[in-house]
């Protein structure tokens, strides 16, 4: 009952301060992103966007081969996308098993790291 709404009052308490960190972070990512690609052409973007709004009347994806159009489409989702991502990792079921996922891919990205250390070395 009463712990009940606690425990879950918690967890969107975390999700929120999750998603406003993840914000903060993907405004980053996507300038730096955006600094680095092409420009934003707006109106292929727009179109683009329209164009994926009406996937599920027309039952085709649009084109995404224009550079402009794919900054545009880069510069309105990433952060939505993204976080919607991020979210689901603070579903309660995963609760449990992510603290497990994360460590197990932190020891192989280390492995990983180490590994391309000396097979670096060994080249040199």
């Amino acid at each position: 009952g009463m712990a009940d709404n606690k425990v879950e009052k918690a967890k969107r308490e975390e999700l929120l301060r999750f998603l406003d960190f993840h914000d903060a972070i993907a405004k980053r990512v996507v300038a730096e992103v955006l600094r680095l690609i092409e420009p934003v052409d707006v109106d292929n973007a727009a179109k683009l966007l329209q164009a994926l709004n009406q996937v599920t009347l027309k039952g085709e994806m649009p084109s995404f081969q224009d550079a402009g159009a794919r900054a545009g489409y880069i510069q309105r989702r990433f952060a939505s996308r993204s976080s919607s991502i991020a979210a689901v990792f603070f579903h309660p079921d995963l609760s449990d098993i992510l603290p497990l996922f994360f460590q197990r891919h932190a020891a192989e990205g280390r492995a990983e790291l180490e590994g391309g250390r000396g097979e670096e070395q060994e080249g040199e």
